[in-house]
């Protein structure tokens, strides 16, 4: 199973970047891009809650609310893209970005 978890962030609690760096250290899950803003795969109901523990812990105190979703393996919905990714992706290279958002194949082959 997948789940993914869409953040709610408060003017008044952590800074987004700071939220980032903590629950990269307390959370087995990874921030990613495109709708939701998590995501993690689990395969038991031990695993999911140990999991939602560790990210339950991570939101405390930050003044963030969540929201939790979570889909079957079999799903039709795209494999999640990791955020912040290892390199600085543009848009051209980007599969959260539509192709239509893109430069045309013409113009990316000029560079």
């Amino acid at each position: 199973m997948r789940t993914y978890i869409d953040i709610s962030f408060s003017s008044g609690g952590m800074p987004p970047s700071a939220l980032i760096k903590r629950f990269q250290g307390l959370s087995e899950a990874k921030f990613i891009l495109g709708e939701h803003d998590i995501a993690f795969e689990w395969n038991t109901v031990e695993e999911f809650q140990r999991r939602m523990d560790a990210i339950h812990v991570a939101f405390g105190g930050t003044g963030v609310t969540y929201r939790v979703h979570t889909v079957p393996d079999e799903s039709d919905l795209r494999p999640p893209v990791a955020w912040p990714p290892s390199t600085a992706p543009t848009v051209d290279e980007n599969p959260a970005y539509p192709r239509s958002a893109r430069r045309p194949e013409s113009e990316e082959r000029k560079r």
